[in-house]
């Protein structure tokens, strides 16, 4: 990933009040940060988010379809899942 300037990233912060007050990936994105790290990285870590899809679709095109904090939580289960089950073939 490309060095992002520091003066860009707080225009990434006000999108950010939006989208983790609507129930989106974002938000579940948020939600788990915030739980892990805190608020004030939970924040930083999700308009770096943000910056990141914006990127993408400013470079590749397309447009942005947001598949719900549901796909983004089960998606999340999944993967916790796989990850204990392998931690369990690793013990014996």
């Amino acid at each position: 990933m490309k060095w992002i300037p520091h003066s860009i990233i707080p225009i990434f912060h006000l999108p950010l009040i939006h989208s983790i007050t609507v129930k989106s990936a974002l938000c579940a994105f948020f939600h788990r940060m915030r739980a892990r790290l805190g608020p004030p990285k939970a924040i930083t870590a999700t308009a770096h988010k943000l910056a990141r899809i914006f990127f993408y679709i400013w470079k590749n095109g397309g447009a942005y379809k947001d598949l719900g904090a549901d796909y983004y939580e089960q998606r999340y289960k999944d993967r916790v899942l796989k990850n204990i089950k392998r931690k369990a073939e690793r013990l014996g």
